[in-house]
């Protein structure tokens, strides 16, 4: 990538199809570690934590249809139980119904500014609901438990019936739940990374251990940012110049700009004419010179910050992070963690072995290593190419622990070798 002559983008298309240059480079460069670059059909499973955290950097489509189902879900629990929902709040300025107008507010947000102001709204106003339901169920509750302590014929001067009032209480209390758990993860949304990053930050800092698919994902993101014309750069870590800063070598790298300074004036512009943030994405700094990373990292951030219509997103191995990541740096990104397929790791294998063509097995492969997608690809294709006897002895061996990793990637080189 590096020695691109630079070329001054006059238009956003323009920049797109440059950036579509840039990324096809960056993901023949990432080799095995992208497999789609080498084999399109090639399984892909989406890690969906990530995904949602990456397009609020962004304000991309994924965090619009995102808000408009936080919506959906808010708007069914208050039609379910609208008469409570209107007692309740008969006397609030906040409530459900002005909830899911600040939701429209964030969905249809035409700038990070506006979509910053909006979020800020929405967590105020959740708390503030959240609040007056759990306070109704806090009271509620006491109610019942008076009610129930009463021994029978200790009357407390109520003449309603007890049994029925019991009733009563109890299925308050369940339309109370109701009601605030939309709220819940609602909250999850604009407390958690999502929010934090519409509302606090503008970096992102992509940890995982190794074979977890951090590259992959970065490449995925930017090819989906740029199909929905969101600008994106993506590069490798390994593959910019070490003696300068960070964005002199990116803009070096690509050709895009002509140093640092310009490429964030065209990125930050081409970010304003659609109302997001263009995105630099920045995979494997632990690749690089972890010494020198560690110097202009925090700088990058800070700059980055400054800007409204850029964000970031820096991949690191762990545990090379502690090597590579200052205080200062972390404290200003948004920490997430790839998890690899976990908790997904049967899908993930039945998707695997119907790619290879491989039998299905009747108990999935439990160790922590085969939730790696580099690693389960590496068994999948060093038995691939034997006869369908082979290929079920030799899985039935390592799905019941006969066989090692160790035996999975020597088998693999082998293959490789012949």
């Amino acid at each position: 990538m590096s020695g691109s002559s630079c070329s001054d983008p006059t238009t956003d298309s323009d920049l797109i199809r440059q950036l579509h240059t840039v990324a096809r480079r960056t993901l023949e460069a990432a080799g095995p570690r992208y497999s789609p670059a080498l084999d399109p059909d090639a399984p892909n499973l989406e890690i969906r934590s990530l995904q949602r955290a990456a397009s609020a950097l962004t304000l991309g489509t994924r965090l619009q249809a995102r808000v408009a189902e936080l919506r959906v879900t808010v708007l069914r629990a208050y039609e379910r139980d609208s008469r409570l929902a209107d007692r309740l709040f008969a006397r609030r300025v906040v409530n459900i119904q002005l909830v899911a107008e600040d939701l429209a507010g964030v969905a249809g947000a035409a700038s990070p500014k506006e979509a910053r102001r909006r979020v800020m709204t929405l967590r105020n106003h959740v708390r503030r609901v959240q609040q007056a339901i759990k306070q109704a169920e806090s009271e509620t509750d006491a109610a019942l438990r008076v009610l129930e302590d009463n021994q029978p014929g200790q009357g407390n001067g109520d003449e309603r019936d007890p049994g029925r009032e019991r009733e009563r209480l109890r299925g308050l209390i369940a339309a109370l739940r109701r009601l605030v758990e939309p709220l819940s993860d609602l909250a999850e949304f604009v407390d958690g990374p999502e929010g934090s990053l519409l509302v606090e930050r503008s970096s992102i800092l992509l940890l995982g251990e190794w074979g977890t698919g951090k590259t992959h994902f970065i490449c995925d993101f930017a090819l989906h940012s740029l199909a929905n014309g969101v600008p994106a750069v993506v590069v490798l870590a390994s593959m910019l110049r070490e003696d300068i800063q960070p964005l002199d070598a990116i803009a070096d790298a690509t050709g895009i700009a002509a140093n640092g300074a310009e490429l964030l004036r065209v990125l930050g512009a081409a970010g304003a004419a659609n109302g997001r943030r263009s995105v630099l994405l920045i995979d494997a700094i632990n690749e690089a010179d972890r010494d020198a990373w560690r110097k202009w990292l925090p700088q990058l951030v800070r700059t980055v910050a400054q800007t409204e219509h850029i964000g970031l997103l820096v991949s690191c191995r762990t545990p090379f992070d502690e090597a590579v990541i200052t205080r200062a740096a972390l404290n200003s990104m948004v920490r997430l963690f790839h998890p690899g397929f976990e908790n997904q790791e049967f899908d993930a294998q039945l998707e695997f072995f119907r790619h290879y063509r491989l039998p299905a097995l009747h108990v999935p492969l439990l160790t922590s290593e085969f939730s790696r997608p580099l690693f389960l690809r590496l068994m999948c294709e060093g038995v691939k190419d034997l006869s369908r006897r082979s290929q079920k002895s030799k899985l039935k061996d390592i799905a019941s622990g006969q066989k090692s990793m160790t035996y999975v990637l020597e088998h693999f080189v082998k293959r490789v070798a012949d």
